[in-house]
């Protein structure tokens, strides 16, 4: 079970993963809880999704589940994986992987209009693969993005079935690879402003002898707009004068080659999990120590691997950009439109009730019994041309038992034998 971003997988949830493959769960003491507890969880999107997006749980082998549901909605979501029709995968990615891609097509907010993007650009590039390659989308070189992670070699489909193929976390390591382990949502702290101890020896300094310090402060601030983000921090250390200058004049500066590198910053909705980091008002007019942190997110291994999945994410928006053009979905009334158009309008309507985004577009879901409900859920589905609901399982808790059902009238069999339910 992979990311189909940063093709890393995800772990078994130790609480809900009740009999996970053994296979499936990381090697004793190479993970730190934190690291444990963002593996176990993804974003899944697409036509595949009841309510369009879903903050999942991995349950191992083949299934992911949502474990906290809209209390308005109340049933149990499981997600079937990888398809065993047409050597395809449900997209899913890890948390930070999907605010990223959400970021580069800019659509963070989940607005209509951002949402059907979404759908047009993921239908530009097609359903992730299955079988050896499950989760790997086609035509996104992967390996090419700096500094050229290559996880190939470390699949292997030690379990002959759908959502099979293992991951060998020790041998990442060997390969040089263990900082990929770090979590990417952890951001540096952002100090408001310059500690007095970094300027202590720097204001009573004057310009220097040389070609560039004596430059007059605006004809310096000038030229560094123009350095990219090594050469800013190089030239802010080579004299004390220049440090000054840096710290105080450049912090403008570097503030814009911070929200000008797109990985650095957290997204909307990782805003309000970064407090702790001071980092939950900043804006791209914020005061603070810029270059403090310009410098920190540079070194911090999170942060490089946030660095490396915004170039996955820039990699996966360049053949959605190619493919876009020539797949036909952006020409109103062509088929390749009215399928993205069929599917989003049908879920829109779910979607807004589940995540609470509005009024359910004037669908209705009739809330009075959990028979009902499940009905009308299925119900939708057959309306969408969907015979059956394999990827998508609806339970129902806990008028009746843990039974998935894939149609209308074998929910109602089952639910007529117990006694919920009567066909008058």
């Amino acid at each position: 079970m992979s990311c189909c971003v940063c093709r890393l997988p995800f772990l078994p949830h130790r609480k809900y993963a009740r009999q996970p493959l053994q296979a499936h769960l990381p090697p004793l003491g190479l993970f730190s809880e934190s690291q444990k507890a963002y593996f176990e969880r993804g974003l899944g999107f697409g036509e595949f999704i009841y309510a369009i997006y879903l903050d999942f749980i991995y349950l191992s082998d083949n299934y992911f589940a949502v474990e906290n549901v809209n209390p308005k909605m109340p049933v149990l979501l499981q997600l079937v994986w990888e398809l065993p029709a047409g050597d395809v995968a449900c997209p899913v990615m890890h948390h930070t992987c999907m605010n990223l891609f959400r970021r580069i097509f800019d659509a963070e907010e989940n607005t209509y209009d951002n949402l059907k993007k979404l759908a047009r650009f993921q239908y530009a590039i097609g359903r992730p693969q299955g079988g050896k390659d499950a989760g790997r989308w086609r035509n996104v070189q992967y390996e090419m993005v700096e500094p050229k992670v290559d996880t190939r070699a470390l699949w292997s489909p030690s379990y002959q079935r759908l959502g099979g193929m293992v991951f060998d976390w020790k041998a990442l390591k060997g390969l040089g690879y263990e900082w990929l382990m770090q979590r990417p949502d952890v951001f540096p702290r952002f100090f408001t402003k310059v500690s007095p101890e970094r300027m202590k020896h720097l204001a009573a300094t004057a310009a220097g002898n040389d070609i560039l310090s004596r430059q007059p402060p605006d004809v310096l601030r000038h030229i560094a707009r123009f350095l990219d983000v090594r050469s800013l921090t190089r030239v802010s250390a080579t004299c004390r004068y220049l440090r000054f200058l840096a710290l105080s004049d450049w912090q403008a500066v570097a503030r814009k080659a911070v929200f000008g590198l797109g990985w650095a910053t957290p997204t909307l909705s990782e805003y309000a999990e970064s407090k702790d980091s001071g980092l939950a008002s900043i804006s791209a007019t914020s005061e603070g120590d810029w270059l403090l942190y310009l410098g920190h997110v540079h070194r911090t291994k999170g942060m490089r691997v946030r660095r490396w999945i915004w170039g996955l994410c820039e990699e996966i928006k360049r053949v959605a950009d190619a493919n876009i053009v020539t797949c036909g979905v952006l020409d109103e009334g062509s088929p390749d439109w009215a399928v993205v158009e069929k599917w989003f309008e049908e879920k829109w309507g779910l979607c807004q009730l589940y995540h609470g985004l509005g009024d359910g577009g004037g669908q209705t879901i009739r809330m009075d019994s959990q028979a009902h409900f499940e009905e009308d859920v299925m119900k939708a589905h057959v309306q969408a041309g969907h015979e059956s609901v394999s990827t998508q399982q609806v339970i129902v808790p806990p008028a009746v038992d843990r039974v998935v059902h894939n149609d209308v009238a074998s929910f109602r069999r089952d639910l007529a034998r117990q006694g919920v339910y009567s066909e008058s």
